[in-house]
């Protein structure tokens, strides 16, 4: 059997740290992650390493608050929890915590559309900025959409939209972690014949 000792100064270091940086998170950009990492054995200091935000109320507390800089915004920043004791020569134990930083989806719902009664209405939505998990037509009519989730859906107005010589439209974008929503609205207006 092979043992592997981590020695400094030929004492054996194995275990003599403990490190737990938490669980991986994501956030809204502008969002402040609130830190759990946990330190044990004979460690007595703590130092987050990594990251280009603000930690509050620095680096060197455990619980700390860290405020992603906007230049982490759509990245993954990694930040690592070093345990140390600086009366032991041992090497710090490290523990790695990945934050996700998300940006708010923003949509444009396209332009107003005329048609004529009879056709259908090819919409024009799109993704301005950010990231959607998921997007969702909703109209306020009584037609229906080939697919709703779709940027381009196409929508089959009701003899009822007719009558009513329209519908509005609303585009809805669900955002990844806690971001809020977007949605904006067009109208289609159904041109009664001559």
């Amino acid at each position: 059997t092979l043992f592997f000792f981590n020695t400094a100064n030929g004492q054996n270091c194995n275990g003599r740290f403990e490190a737990n940086a938490g669980p991986g998170i994501d956030i809204c950009e502008g969002g402040t992650v609130f830190l759990s990492g946990i330190i044990g054995g004979e460690a007595t200091k703590a130092e987050w390493i990594g990251g280009n935000g603000t930690f509050e109320p620095n680096r060197n507390v455990v619980e700390a608050q860290y405020t992603p800089s906007a230049e982490e915004s759509e990245t993954s920043v990694t930040l690592t929890l070093l345990a140390s004791n600086p009366k032991i020569n041992c090497p710090a134990e490290r523990s790695d915590l990945v934050i996700k930083v998300n940006s708010p989806p923003k949509v444009d719902a396209g332009e107003n559309q005329h048609v004529c009664p009879g056709n259908t209405v090819k919409m024009h939505g799109r993704i301005v900025s950010g990231k959607a998990k998921q997007t969702t037509w909703i109209s306020y009519g009584s037609g229906k959409f080939d697919d709703a989730n779709k940027l381009d859906a196409v929508y089959f107005p009701s003899e009822q939209d007719i009558e009513n010589g329209g519908c509005s439209m609303m585009l809805v974008a669900e955002p990844y972690s806690m971001c809020l929503p977007d949605s904006e609205a067009t109208i289609v207006m159904i041109d009664r014949l001559p």
